[in-house]
């Protein structure tokens, strides 16, 4: 399959060959076996504020090109064909393509090993393959989707914002990428990842949280010319040298080290306050 390009927010091929593209990926997730029957959602950018995506109740698999829906930035629809509804699911994929506009195609799947340790509440930040952690840096955990919730969202948009794989708690997995064969890359190297990191366990061999190892790999990323994102550049924690990052570390610790974050961020303030009023 080509790889479809985009020059100044314009697609190189007709809104047909997209629609088709989606439907050809649709069909490798489901041969893959990362998604089965009616489950997960493929989006993609059309041009500004117009978005194609997969219908919801259609097996994904065996997609009719006609199923294709098409909605704006707020999810209201612009085209369905009758019998098509659009995917509950385009929800969270507006927000991705919002905060990531660099992204022009989300994928949501549900890769057997990746999902089961989503719904166990584990994050995959061991680094246990230097393919999968210089195409992905870590993959994230959060306990459920976009259901509305302001605190929800807040997560959600702050993970966007620095990763390009997430686990969902109760609906598998979201990738995105600049095309959406990027995207399908980054689900088969997240189901991998995760296999590799279970099978590194059973054999007593995974290290996670070592912060050292992580730090050297994700520094590679660059070196080898992978352009996803990752806190490590950002994170305050590592640059204190403490361990972990975002869900990688206890809740307690990141609690603790948030407030003292926020406690020398009130203390700056006041500083500032008092020198200006001398």
């Amino acid at each position: 399959m080509h790889v479809r390009s985009m020059q100044n927010g314009i697609w190189m091929v007709s809104e047909f060959e997209l629609k088709k593209e989606i439907c050809e990926i649709g069909k490798r997730l489901y041969n893959k076996g990362l998604l089965a029957s009616t489950d997960g959602s493929i989006s993609m950018k059309l041009k500004e504020n117009e978005y194609l995506c997969t219908a919801t109740g259609t097996n994904k698999g065996f997609m009719p090109i006609e199923s294709i829906c098409k909605v704006d930035a707020e999810g209201n629809v612009i085209r369905t064909n009758p019998g098509f509804k659009v995917s509950s699911a385009m929800k969270t994929h507006l927000l991705i393509h919002k905060e990531r506009p660099e992204m022009n195609a989300v994928i949501h799947a549900y890769p057997i090993c990746a999902t089961a340790y989503a719904n166990a509440g584990c994050s995959l930040c061991a680094p246990a393959a230097l393919e999968a952690v210089n195409a992905l840096g870590c993959v994230p955990f959060i306990k459920k989707g976009l259901t509305g919730n302001n605190e929800d969202v807040q997560k959600l948009t702050e993970l966007v914002r620095y990763f390009d794989a997430i686990l969902f708690g109760d609906i598998g997995v979201l990738t995105f990428g600049t095309n959406l064969e990027n995207a399908y890359n980054k689900v088969e190297s997240v189901e991998m990842y995760a296999g590799l990191i279970a099978k590194s366990r059973e054999l007593g061999l995974c290290e996670e949280g070592n912060n050292t190892k992580e730090k050297e790999l994700f520094c590679n990323r660059e070196k080898y010319g992978f352009s996803t994102k990752h806190p490590l550049s950002v994170c305050i924690r590592n640059k204190e040298n403490k361990a972990g990052c975002h869900t990688c570390t206890k809740q307690s610790d990141r609690a603790a080290d948030d407030n003292e974050i926020l406690l020398q961020e009130i203390r700056r303030k006041i500083f500032e306050q008092l020198n200006g009023s001398t």
